[in-house]
């Protein structure tokens, strides 16, 4: 496997758009220009060079969806499954966060209360 020089990278074509970029983020002010999804087969794996893929789905909820250009970058494919997780993970982190602290207001809440009703019967808290 031969390693192109740079005066041969600048005469072959991009396969880039304007909203897409190898492992870049999407162009977000305009949607509808962002290409479908493509499936990696076996029997299009010729045109890897040609083909785009779009991380979509329940996914997409966890920050821009991210574009690739060579479905053969194996590297690339795996640096953008583990961005995508990690900003899931992240936001779960956040998600759990607010979740608890939520929590601890609904007890502190209960907690006083409680010592309301103690406080009318006479019991006095500790100091």
């Amino acid at each position: 496997m031969s390693i192109s020089s740079p005066e041969n990278l600048s005469s072959k074509p991009s396969p880039v758009t304007s909203d897409t970029a190898f492992c870049g983020i999407s162009n977000l002010t305009n949607p509808m220009q962002t290409p479908k999804s493509t499936v990696y087969t076996p029997s299009n794996a010729s045109d890897t060079h040609l083909a785009s893929k779009v991380l979509a789905g329940p996914k997409a909820k966890y920050g821009p969806q991210i574009h690739f250009v060579d479905m053969a970058d194996k590297k690339g494919a795996q640096r953008i499954r583990n961005t995508m997780n990690s900003r899931k993970h992240r936001q779960n982190k956040l998600d759990k966060i607010r979740e608890l602290e939520k929590k601890l207001v609904t007890i502190e809440a209960e907690k006083k209360r409680w010592q309301g009703r103690a406080t009318e019967m006479g019991w006095k808290p500790p100091q």
